[in-house]
């Protein structure tokens, strides 16, 4: 378990009171409209909050992206993972969000305003847009963008309206 050691409710609380002493020992008070920045108390919220998250963690996964699954900002979990986690593997960087179906239509309707009188084949169109062989079919059927040639090859047209 990448966990150094189980965190429970005293290590919580024990970390609850490290945080507002500290708190206390920088600002003097830490009462509701004192010297207290709002961010700093809302920082040591946060780092409670982390604890807790990583209280019901079954240390599978990354803790990191499992804390930031919770809202809690970076560079906290930084800190409580270096302070309480052996280790964290990498965290990968996110997968990009797929992309839209009209943005793929909108991949082979640029291809083919870009490219006038160019033949293309049905498998190509597939590469460049990310359809279905059967959806870039269907599209190619209906779109004035392209005419057929013979089976299984089409060609641009040479008159079109630019592409948003």
């Amino acid at each position: 378990m990448p966990l150094k050691h189980e965190i429970n409710d005293t290590i919580i609380r024990v970390e609850n009171d490290r945080q507002w002493e500290a708190l206390k020992k920088k600002y003097g008070s830490i009462g509701f409209g004192g010297p207290l920045p709002n961010d700093e108390r809302w920082r040591a919220s946060k780092v409670i909050h982390a604890l807790y998250v990583l209280s019901y963690w079954d240390g599978r996964g990354s803790a990191k992206a499992l804390l930031s699954n919770y809202g809690i900002p970076g560079d906290v979990c930084d800190e409580v993972i270096e302070k309480f986690c052996t280790e964290d593997e990498a965290v990968e960087a996110p997968d990009k969000p797929k992309k839209k179906i009209a943005d793929r239509y909108k991949a082979l309707d640029t291809w083919a305003f870009e490219h006038p009188l160019e033949q293309i084949t049905p498998d190509v169109m597939s590469e460049i847009s990310g359809l279905s062989y059967a959806s870039v079919m269907k599209y190619v059927k209906t779109s004035p963008r392209y005419k057929k040639v013979k089976n299984g090859l089409y060609e641009a047209a040479e008159e079109q309206q630019r592409v948003f």
